[in-house]
């Protein structure tokens, strides 16, 4: 069956993961993870032990960029017993060598010439990037199948206006050092606020992105040979990835989410996210 990766910020997420029925949980350490807000782990605290027991895979998110003074901490995770490490920076790739890698989404692989990067590198599976129709995605899965690669595609939860995290919005928000670097895990999500274009509108987010939902696609995913199924979340808690794991089993279309990514309907992106997801 097509693999149901989940998020998992916290131990508690972890288990609402597992118990929903997610074939793969993805986590984060304390540092290089890019999403240093969430709980995270230490290397001593992963739960590698209770879901490997339980038949569920777990991937290690090494996926911000990473400094020449990091080299050496880096290189230790590579002893760690995790099925996968997921990494963005190529210094983290050749630290990495001889280990499962998976392509970031913030690697924003969305042609087969990234591909083909991948391959060369040594890189086992491509999290294709989040902005991709279900056309352009059903082209790169049939190509990375072709060359032996594994494809994952997020089909939960919140989006990204400036391309999966590439964005300098934080820092600029983030006081004189800027020391709010999304590409090091500390995005504040400046984009969500109220912006308007000419008079101010408090109720009008010129660039905030509703949600995502592809439930009601996942077959389809499915037909075109996607190994994964990604739920974004590591900041969200156990409730919520319970409930994303029921909708996507469900097949469930829910309220002010959109799926305007994947079927070229740009314009239903925006909005205002629902607090409850």
């Amino acid at each position: 069956m097509i693999e149901i990766l989940s998020p998992g910020g916290s131990f508690e997420a972890v288990r609402a993961g597992v118990e929903a029925g997610a074939g793969a949980v993805y986590v984060g350490l304390e540092k290089f993870s890019a999403r240093a807000f969430a709980k995270n782990f230490t290397a001593d605290t992963l739960p590698i032990e209770y879901c490997h027991e339980r038949g569920v895979k777990v991937y290690l998110a090494v996926n911000t960029l990473i400094h020449q003074a990091d080299i050496i901490e880096v290189r230790k995770l590579a002893d760690l017993p995790v099925d996968a490490f997921i990494v963005q920076d190529l210094g983290a790739v050749k630290v990495l060598a001889g280990r499962v890698l998976h392509a970031s989404t913030q690697m924003t692989i969305h042609t087969k010439n990234g591909i083909d990067f991948c391959k060369a590198v040594g890189i086992k599976r491509v999290v294709l990037a989040r902005e991709l129709s279900r056309e352009e995605i059903k082209e790169l899965v049939s190509y990375a199948k072709s060359l032996d690669i594994e494809t994952e595609v997020f089909v939960y939860g919140a989006l990204c206006f400036a391309v999966s995290g590439q964005c300098y919005m934080s820092s600029f928000f983030g006081g004189a050092k800027g020391n709010r670097s999304a590409n090091a895990g500390s995005c504040a999500g400046a984009c969500r606020l109220p912006f308007s274009i000419g008079k101010f509108n408090p109720n009008t987010r010129a660039l905030s992105l509703k949600d995502q939902n592809l439930a009601p696609y996942l077959r389809e995913l499915e037909a075109m040979g996607v190994t994964s199924l990604k739920i974004e979340g590591r900041m969200k808690g156990s409730d919520y990835v319970t409930k994303a794991i029921n909708t996507l089993r469900s097949g469930k279309v829910e309220k002010n989410m959109t799926d305007g990514y994947y079927t070229g309907n740009l314009n239903d992106c925006f909005g205002k996210r629902d607090n409850q997801t």
